[in-house]
């Protein structure tokens, strides 16, 4: 979003929205497949390898952000939740409808993208990180 573009005013088509996570989800769940063989190749164990995994969360992320979307990831993924406020709740609270109307600051826009860096897809991939990464570990290092 840029200075003046309030969370009212986010021009999404929810369709390419679906379309563009459904393709970072592919994206991600490929490259943290390949991340956990590289932890088992390395031989790296207990905290070490869940390292690895949140630095590679986030270097995918950041690859994201910066290949995909050429650093304006507001344009493409709903990065900031957009308030939830019905008319009848506008006409009630008439204050906090005007302060949400305001554009984000610039701290809180950088809050929800470090969020969205550090924590999206790690939930949804740490299961096939650590399949790959106990298969490559257990055939590499067998006879260690």
């Amino acid at each position: 979003m840029s200075a003046g573009v309030t969370v009212w005013d986010q021009p999404h088509d929810p369709e390419s929205v679906a379309h563009n996570i459904s393709q970072a989800y592919g994206f991600r769940s490929l490259t943290l497949s390949i991340a956990g063989a590289i932890a088992g190749v390395l031989g790296l164990q207990n905290l070490w390898g869940f390292g690895f995994f949140l630095v590679s969360v986030a270097f995918v992320n950041v690859m994201l952000i910066a290949v995909n979307t050429s650093y304006k990831p507001e344009q493409y993924f709903v990065i900031v939740p957009p308030p939830v406020l019905t008319t009848a709740l506008e006409r009630l609270v008439p204050s906090k409808a005007e302060q949400l109307r305001k554009p984000q600051s610039l701290i809180r826009r950088a809050v929800f993208l470090g969020q969205w860096v550090l924590f999206q897809g790690a939930q949804e991939n740490i299961l096939s990180f650590m399949l790959w990464w106990t298969l490559w570990f257990g055939l590499v290092h067998v006879y260690d």
